[in-house]
């Protein structure tokens, strides 16, 4: 039986929804997926969620799986995976991971590091040209930042930010300061350019 609050919606774990973003069915998912990623859609837009019909779930398994229903099922969730890849932002992450996300990421794909620190305006220009980059021509790297701070490394402001790109696990190259970037003047062809030039991408 499908664990469902008063209002009729179907109750998911934290753990289920991050194996479903995965691509692996599991617990309410098995059963219900397109149930449930029609709940996240009405969810979207408040005041539409449906009237809940205790018989549907004795309906729905008394009909058996239907093909067209099963293909349709099926493109949602690709197209649901296709949308959650992790390429369309930066990722922000602490000390207890930062240093496993670089060097198990590199193993197969690019990844760029950006240390920095929120109160130098150049950190925060290129962490937002980056973050445009990343929904287009930077899909296939993936960027991770820290803060300074949180990296527990002691660097000068006029080092920062600090951006450090891996590959295999090994660092290809590295870049220090916002001078290299173009400093206050710094844009997306700028950076882009930087980049390119390191890697293959």
């Amino acid at each position: 039986m499908i664990e469902r609050t008063a209002e009729g919606r179907i109750n998911t774990t934290d753990w289920e929804d991050v194996q479903y973003r995965f691509g692996n069915k599991v617990g309410a998912y098995v059963h219900r997926e397109s149930e449930i990623l029609d709940q996240q859609e009405r969810e979207k837009a408040p005041d539409t969620f449906p009237v809940y019909d205790p018989m549907m779930e004795k309906r729905a398994d008394s009909e058996g799986s239907d093909t067209e229903l099963e293909n349709i099922r099926a493109q949602i969730r690709r197209d649901l995976i296709a949308s959650r890849k992790p390429h369309a932002h930066i990722e922000k992450t602490d000390y207890a991971h930062y240093w496993k996300a670089v060097t198990e990421q590199s193993m197969q794909r690019n990844v760029l590091l950006v240390i920095y620190e929120e109160h130098i305006g150049e950190c925060t220009k290129l962490l937002n040209i980056l973050n445009e980059l990343a929904k287009n021509e930077l899909k296939t790297i993936s960027i991770v930042c820290i803060r300074a701070d949180e990296a527990r490394v002691c660097m000068e402001p006029s080092h920062l930010p600090c951006v450090v790109i891996y590959s295999m696990g090994a660092v290809v190259h590295t870049w220090y300061g916002s001078a290299i970037w173009g400093g206050k003047s710094m844009d997306e062809n700028r950076v882009l350019e930087l980049i390119q030039g390191a890697v293959v991408l």
